[in-house]
């Protein structure tokens, strides 16, 4: 039996449905901890694939493509994060 505080049998395994849905705008690479690269980082090393959804909206942060790759870290860059397409997410 698996108890929920054993996270090493979650570590190891996902759903086989599991996807990250990264949600794009102008703060999301820009938190101080770099948390968000991270779990990204995490996801890419164990083969998660990663739904992008790039923000229309100024109001909620919208902004250029061009300004999300350029903050985007470079380690994340290297690993291709964008040769998926990003699908444009626009008000309703």
């Amino acid at each position: 039996q698996v108890e929920l505080a054993d996270t090493a049998f979650y570590e190891q395994r996902e759903p086989e449905n599991t996807v990250l849905l990264l949600y794009l705008n102008r703060k999301t690479f820009m938190d101080n901890h770099h948390t968000v690269c991270k779990m990204v980082g995490m996801a890419m090393d164990r083969k998660i694939p990663i739904a992008l959804v790039h923000e229309q909206d100024a109001v909620k942060g919208g902004c250029a493509f061009g300004v999300i790759f350029e903050q985007t870290p470079q380690e994340l860059q290297k690993r291709k994060l964008f040769d998926t397409l990003a699908v444009p997410l626009y008000p309703m």
